[in-house]
């Protein structure tokens, strides 16, 4: 019986963490979206609007601004996509669990499984590490604006 409720216990964890990466995935998604959107999107407006830069500067800044906007909103739809299968994991483990307490039978909790859901946090971190490329991007952007003025 004890093992029963250990099991229960565990399934409604997985059940509740899996809504919590679903929540998180769209959080992600409209922070990473926002924030480089409007920083690298201003900068794009500034840049076009600053007369007292080169017009071979102000391009190449624009095309450095575009990028960041590009890779954030990138890394926004893979981490949103990270976020998705770590919740279809951890319900495929809760149900394996569950299974696994009507049967006795351990070969169905499934190995598998649990080298999805670290495949899944690993492309996460990759995407969260690449937000990183969209601020070197912003960054590189307002240095060629900056020697570019006359």
């Amino acid at each position: 019986m004890e093992v029963d409720q250990k099991v229960t216990g565990l399934v409604d964890r997985f059940i509740r963490r899996s809504g919590f990466f679903v929540d998180q995935a769209g959080g992600f998604y409209r922070w990473v979206l926002a924030a480089c959107l409007s920083s690298n999107g201003g900068a794009i407006v500034a840049a076009f609007t600053f007369e007292s830069v080169d017009h071979n500067s102000r391009f190449w800044a624009i095309c450095w601004f575009l990028g960041g906007a590009a890779i954030a909103v990138f890394a926004g739809i893979w981490l949103a996509n990270a976020m998705k299968e770590m919740a279809d994991e951890l319900e495929n483990l809760a149900g394996s669990l569950q299974e696994f307490a009507r049967s006795k039978d351990l070969t169905v909790i499934r190995g598998e499984s649990r080298d999805r859901l670290k495949s899944s946090g690993e492309s996460a971190d990759f995407a969260f590490k690449l937000s990183y490329a969209a601020l070197v991007c912003f960054i590189v952007g307002v240095v060629i604006l900056a020697f570019g003025i006359r």
